[in-house]
C-alpha cells in the first residue's frame, strides 16, 4: 500500500460554438440524415437518448511523494451516416511520471511506451517542482492526436504545469484549494488543493501543497469539477502500474539516471 493524494474529476469540452450549440447542430444533422435515408428507402436508427456533452471526460489522478499517474477516460459523439445513429468514440489512457521518466499507457490498445519500469518508478526520488508550462508543451500535447486523445494529452499538460496563483482560494468537497491562472487558456483557472502530510512529487508553490486539481473553469476549453477527493489515502501500489495486469505490449526505455 502507498500513501497518495487522489482526485476524480468529471468534465467536458465547452468548445466554440459551445456544447449546447454543438448538440443542437448534431440533432439537426441526425434529422437531415433521417429525411435523406427515408427518401431513398434506407433503414435508420436515430438516437432516442442524447448525451449531455459532445466531448465528455473523466480524470482519476493519484500523486504520491515520488510518482504520479493520471487516468483519462473520454467519450466523443458524432453522426453515424450509415443509419443516422450516434457514433461513440471512447478513449482510455494513463500517464505515469516520476524522476525516472514518463510512461504513456493506452488502456484500450493495451500498450505501454516509455520509461515503464514499475520498480524504478517505485524507488524514484521525489521530483523537484516542474517549471511553468510553455507554448512548446502545448504544441507537443496537441501533436499527439487531433481527437479526444489529444485533449487528454492537453489535460495532462494542464495538470502537470500549473501557472501563477491569483491569491484566491475555494473549498471544494471540504478541501481548500488555491486558484491559479491557466496559461493554456487565457479565460480559464484551475484550483489546486493544499494540505496533506506530504508534498506530491510534482508539487508547485508553497511547501505542503498537494497540487490535486479540484476544479477547472474555462469559457471555451476544458471544464472539470471534482466528484471525489482524498488526501493521504492508502492505495494499492498497482494503481501506478496498470500495464502489469497482463496482456499489455510494453516498449520500455531505460530510466533516467
Amino acid at each position: 500500500m502507498v500513501k497518495a493524494h487522489f482526485t476524480r474529476l468529471d468534465g467536458f469540452v465547452e468548445g466554440r460554438p459551445d456544447n449546447a450549440s454543438q448538440l443542437t447542430r448534431m440533432k439537426a444533422e441526425v434529422q437531415r440524415c433521417v429525411r435523406i435515408h427515408q427518401g431513398s428507402g434506407r433503414a435508420t436508427n436515430p438516437p432516442h437518448v442524447w448525451p449531455d456533452f459532445v466531448v465528455s471526460m473523466r480524470t482519476d489522478r493519484y500523486a504520491s511523494a515520488n510518482r504520479t499517474i493520471a487516468y483519462h477516460f473520454g467519450l466523443t459523439y458524432g453522426l453515424r451516416p450509415d443509419d443516422c445513429g450516434l457514433l461513440e468514440t471512447a478513449s482510455a489512457t494513463a500517464t505515469l511520471n516520476s524522476a525516472m521518466g514518463s510512461c504513456t499507457i493506452d488502456l484500450l490498445a493495451k500498450t505501454a511506451t516509455g520509461v515503464c519500469d514499475a520498480l524504478a518508478h517505485g524507488s524514484a526520488r521525489p521530483a523537484s517542482p516542474a517549471p511553468a508550462s510553455t507554448l512548446a508543451d502545448v504544441d507537443e500535447a496537441m501533436k499527439k492526436s487531433p481527437d479526444h486523445a489529444g485533449l487528454a494529452a492537453l489535460a495532462a499538460v494542464m495538470h502537470k504545469y500549473p501557472p501563477g496563483g491569483t491569491g484566491e482560494s475555494k473549498t471544494v468537497l471540504g478541501l481548500e484549494c488555491e486558484v491559479w491562472k491557466n496559461p493554456l487558456d487565457p479565460t480559464g483557472t484551475i484550483c489546486l488543493s493544499t494540505g496533506g502530510t506530504f508534498m506530491a512529487s510534482d508539487s508547485h508553490g508553497k511547501k505542503g501543497q498537494s497540487t490535486m486539481n479540484l476544479e477547472t473553469i474555462s469559457v471555451a476549453g476544458i471544464k472539470e469539477h471534482a466528484v471525489e477527493a482524498k488526501l493521504d489515502a492508502m492505495v494499492n501500489s498497482n494503481v501506478f502500474a496498470p500495464y502489469l495486469a497482463g496482456g499489455f505490449t510494453i516498449t520500455n526505455k531505460a530510466p533516467r539516471k
